[in-house]
């Protein structure tokens, strides 16, 4: 199947009014309705293919050829109602058997599984991955073409053509992920007497540890109330000064 025998046809032979065309991409057989084509504003257009009712000279601001082109042309159009969804179409005019593909913008994160389905066979063609925040390699060959319905399956465009719909299927781990703080060991202190500055660290991946708030807090209050626990530090280093009661024998404190 070659891709070059499509068409676009522009007002159906009846015309059109103030039509704007700018920044497409079309291959094939290009139609237009001549004179009946009013106010028609038309730049930065790539036409491959032959041109019908067309006069060039009055839109020069356009690409017109009908040499094959080569390397690969590549369109990346993220859904704008459903994050981690995208259409793809691939024109791969070397025939290679691999395209490398930039998701950048397409709302995967990095760790997102994701499905890429093959617009010619969206159930039976799927290849699924694992973002990992660069660009992927999809495979133009070894393409299956679904058949419609009571009617045989059409030739298939690969390598030369691919359309895919990009599906994320699941977050990876990478978010808001919870802050660590260091532990400290047990220690053993006389009645009414501070264990001194005991140091511990904190942080997070998405805040600076100078932006982090500790709190301390006391499993037996009898033993040690709020007012024993005084905290201390900054930034990563943080220290705690715990003081337990007055008791008239010595007690483990954890």
């Amino acid at each position: 199947m070659s891709i070059s025998s499509s068409y676009f046809d522009l007002g159906y032979g009846t015309g059109d009014n103030n039509t704007v065309m700018t920044a497409n991409y079309m291959v094939g057989s290009a139609l237009f309705s001549g004179s009946l084509d009013i106010g028609l504003n038309m730049n930065n257009n790539m036409i491959y293919g032959t041109l019908t009712s067309l006069n060039t000279a009055q839109y020069p601001n356009n690409t017109y050829t009908t040499t094959h082109p080569t390397g690969t042309k590549v369109v990346v159009r993220p859904n704008q109602y459903e994050n981690g969804r995208a259409n793809i179409i691939i024109y791969n005019w070397d025939l290679a058997s691999a395209v490398t593909v930039s998701l950048a913008g397409a709302g995967l994160n990095t760790g997102d599984t994701y499905e890429l389905h093959n617009a010619m066979n969206y159930f039976g063609d799927v290849i699924t991955g694992t973002y990992n925040g660069t660009s992927i390699s999809v495979p133009m060959t070894g393409h299956a073409i679904g058949s419609p319905s009571g009617l045989p399956a059409p030739k298939s465009p690969f390598p030369e053509f691919g359309a895919f719909v990009l599906i994320k299927k699941s977050s990876g781990a990478v978010g808001n992920t919870a802050p660590t703080i260091a532990s400290i060991g047990n220690q053993t202190v006389n009645d009414g007497v501070s264990t001194g500055p005991l140091a511990f660290t904190v942080g997070d991946a998405e805040t600076a540890a100078s932006n982090l708030t500790v709190k301390a807090g006391s499993s037996n209050p009898t033993l040690v109330p709020a007012s024993g626990l005084v905290l201390g530090g900054s930034g990563a280093n943080r220290t705690v000064n715990v003081t337990p009661v007055t008791e008239p024998h010595p007690r483990s404190c954890d």
